[in-house]
């Protein structure tokens, strides 16, 4: 294994039903929004020197630290939908 993959993802969506019923007004409005970020992290080529922390913990943040993630994909999703 070369590299460290992930993905995360956000979504919300949000529905109005129209108390109004009139033929010229869309019965409800939705919309949607949607982010993808996937990204990756190549492990380093040297080993991790040797822990004597509980569990080794300071070194499993040292290999994880978020700022060497480099982005594959980022996706930005906005839908709006009128049905009459």
């Amino acid at each position: 294994m070369s590299c460290l993959e992930d993905k995360e993802m956000l979504l919300g969506t949000m529905v109005y039903n129209n108390p109004l019923e009139f033929m010229l007004l869309p019965t409800n409005i939705s919309a949607e929004a949607r982010m993808a970020n996937s990204y990756y992290k190549v492990y380093p080529s040297a080993p991790a020197t040797k822990s004597y922390s509980f569990l080794g913990l300071d070194r499993i943040k040292e290999y994880f630290n978020i700022a060497q993630y480099r982005t594959l994909e980022l996706s930005n999703v906005f839908a709006v939908k009128f049905p009459f």
